[in-house]
Order: C-alpha cells, then structure tokens, then sequence
C-alpha cells in the first residue's frame, strides 16, 4: 500500500506542471486585477477617514500592494520558468546531449564549453526544481504581507472605533499601541533566535510557542500552510541561496509594482502630499479637469472644473472634493452652533443642513484670481466613483479673455498645513 501511494505521488509529482501551467495562465490575469481593488481600497480610506490615520492606512495599503505586486511576480516567473522546462524537455527527447563532435565548433571549444555546461538533463533537472518551489517561495512571502495588512487593519479599526466614541488622538494611540506591542514582540522573537541567545534553556522554552503565536497572528487561517512552506524553505536552503532569492523576489516586485504604482493614489494619504496639490501655476495637472480625465479609473481627489480652455462663463463650474480628514476640522472651527435637538425630524433635518453648508461657506473660501466672487454652492455626490464633495456654480461671472485661475482657500487647515488649491484655466470665449 505505501509502495502504490508512494507511486502515485512521484508520479502526481511529475505530472504537476500541467495543473500548474493552467493556474499560473488564470492567476496572471486574475493576480493583476487585485490592483484595482487596492487601489479602491486606497480611495476608499482617502475619504473616509480622519487625518491622523492616514499614515497607518498608507502602510495597510502599502504591504497589501506589495503582496499583489508578489503574486503577480511570482506567477508571471513560474510561468516564464516552467515555459523554459518544457521547450528544454521536448528539446532532450530530441537531441539528449550536447554533441562535443561537430561541424561548428573546434573539439577544443567544446571542452571549454562542455566543462562549464556539462549536463543538458541536469539543466532541465535544475529548472524542475526552480519551477516547482518558485510558487511555494513567492506564496510564503505573499502570507506574511496579508498577514502584516491584516495587522495594521485590525488595528486602524480598533482605533478608528475608539475615535468615533471618544477622541481622535486617543483612537490613534491605540492603533499605534497595538502595532508598537506587535513590533516589540516580533524584534524580541528574532533575537531569541541569534547564536548567542537559541540554546539557553529559558530561551528553548518560549522561543518555539512565541514563534507559533506569531505565526498564527501573522498567518491566521493560512498557518498550517505557511507553516510548512516557510519551515521547508528555511531548513533546506543555505542563507546564501534563501537571500539570493529574496533579491530576486525583491527585483521582480520592484518592476511589476513601479509599473502599477503611479496608477493609484496611494501617496495621497499622506499629509505632506495631500497638502502640496495645486500649490502651483507654471503647469496644468490633468486631474484637475474633467474632459481629461473622465476616463480614469482612480478616484476624483483634486478639485475639479470641465476644461483647461473655457469658451463660456456660465459653463465654468467646480467640484471640490471633501475628504473626511477635513471635514472634522470644518465643523471642529465652524463659528455657527450646531443646531440643537428639534421633536420635528424634517425641521432637524433642514437645520442641520443650514448648518453644514454654513460651515463650510466659512471654512472654504474660493475666489477667482484673487477676487471674490458670487458662487452657489451644494453637498455633492460624484457620479464618477461616489465621491463625495462640494459642487460650486457661478452665476453673473464676468471674464476677461486670458489666463485666470481658481483659488481655494481651506481656512479649517491652519498654521504649518495651510493648503490652497489653485486651478489655472483659459477664457477664449466664441
């Protein structure tokens, strides 16, 4: 019986590549799509939540990129790698060796050549073993990164709960807290593990249970999986070749997701980025106009007018986005008191939107080239991906033909994060 399963594994073993051929052909495909929904997970958290959250989102969304941008690598290389295999393959059943007799190359060429190239089976052999442990070697890696994002998620939910009932510095030191408490943890637990410190005895008996409760924090309903692959990988590769294949890995990760990168708004949720939009003039960001980029998958996050060139005043119209990281300091600095509690809920109901849009006529003062001017303003919903906002219109504008441009001021974003959008336009009426 065991001869028979041992059989019928050498030979599932042997067969594999082509179940895996056909699942690396889909997971390219599929594992390249996963961008888009980080990416709309990135504008999701963009206008939900509050400003001092935004750097734990950015690396929740950061080492959740990474571990697409690591699957797709690691299909697209097995895919490469076992392609290879099989030409090499049916290359042997052709011709099994490299002849050192013939009518191309000096015998003394092919000695050289044959020293350094000895075995045409060994080489096939070698890709086997390349294609059959490059999955379980990218997939360990890619359990981790989720593993890490669902940390860093955990903890910007519990914090982001802990913000909604009491304030928003507390909920971030609690994100924070339990992030630093798993850093420590993790640091502590790979000390244990140095020469000097694995073979003390109070070492030997926490080193191995802490290690699998951070597997099982990190790999959660992946442990068993991840357990083995890592285990396996570790105990039979030498250091050298295990950080030979990280480089790779890391190289792959770099190629594939500098090329995605720039197509996400990842960078926004960071402060310093988010404040510098539209601070200049000397040239024009498609984002801010919609004729250009109507098209583009990514959420609207710049304010928005319909054309670099505008032939109409009565068409000039603007959308402001309005994240929720500033919302909260609209109302935190709105003068106007918010509305007290009315037994009428449609007259509640109004009040409280007077008292909104009060708010932010206040906060968020817009002119054009550093005029004032006359402007209808309303709560907006983007059609394009739900984003949501702040639709101004101006009646009775009066422009001269040239170059003008939008200036918004975000009174509620004070001192050293001031921020001004500006949108540079052309008047060339018809």
């Amino acid at each position: 019986m065991q001869d028979k399963q041992q059989s019928w594994l050498e030979r599932l073993s042997m067969e594999s590549w082509q179940a895996e051929m056909v699942i690396s052909g889909v997971a390219i495909f599929g594992s390249f799509q996963l961008f888009d929904g980080v990416s709309s997970l990135i504008d999701w958290l963009y206008f939900r939540l509050p400003g001092s959250f935004m750097y734990v989102a950015y690396f929740l969304c950061f080492y959740l990129f990474i571990a697409v941008a690591m699957l797709s690598m690691s299909f697209l290389g097995h895919f490469v790698v076992r392609s290879i295999w099989i030409a090499s393959i049916g290359l042997e059943s052709v011709y099994p060796e490299i002849r050192r007799e013939n009518a191309t190359y000096s015998p003394h060429f092919m000695d050289q050549f044959l020293r350094r190239f000895p075995s045409f089976k060994g080489f096939n052999e070698e890709l086997d073993r390349i294609g059959s442990s490059i999955l379980a070697y990218a997939l360990m890696l890619v359990m981790v990164f989720i593993g890490i994002g669902c940390l860093i998620g955990l903890a910007l939910l519990l914090g982001t709960m802990t913000a909604m009932f009491t304030t928003e510095e507390l909920g971030l030191n609690v994100s924070l807290g339990l992030l630093g408490i798993a850093v420590v943890v993790i640091f502590f637990n790979a000390i244990l593990n140095s020469k000097a410190l694995q073979n003390r005895p109070w070492v030997q008996k926490i080193h191995f249970p802490l290690t699998i409760g951070i597997s099982y924090l990190f790999a959660n309903v992946f442990f068993r999986p991840h357990s083995y692959l890592s285990f396996i990988i570790r105990t039979n590769l030498d250091p050298k070749r295990y950080w030979k294949f990280m480089i790779m890995i890391v190289i792959g990760v770099t190629i594939i997701s500098g090329s995605v990168f720039q197509r996400t708004n990842l960078v926004a949720l960071l402060d310093d980025v988010y404040l510098r939009f539209d601070q200049r003039t000397d040239r024009l960001y498609s984002g801010n106009y919609l004729d250009e980029s109507a098209g583009q998958e990514l959420a609207f996050i710049r304010p928005q007018i319909p054309s670099m060139v505008i032939h109409s005043a009565a068409e000039l119209t603007l959308f402001l986005p309005l994240p929720e990281r500033e919302e909260r300091k609209i109302f935190l600095r709105c003068s106007e008191k918010e509305p007290a509690d009315m037994e009428d809920r449609d007259e509640a109901r109004n009040a409280t939107y007077a008292y909104r849009l009060s708010c932010y006529k206040e906060q968020i003062k817009v002119a054009i080239d550093d005029q004032a001017v006359e402007y209808v303003v309303k709560v907006y919903i983007h059609p394009h991906d739900a984003e949501p906002g702040l639709q101004y219109f101006f009646p009775n504008l009066d422009l001269l033909p040239g170059e003008h441009q939008i200036i918004i001021q975000h009174l509620a974003i004070e001192g050293a994060q001031e921020k001004t959008d500006r949108i540079p336009f052309i008047y060339l009426p018809k």
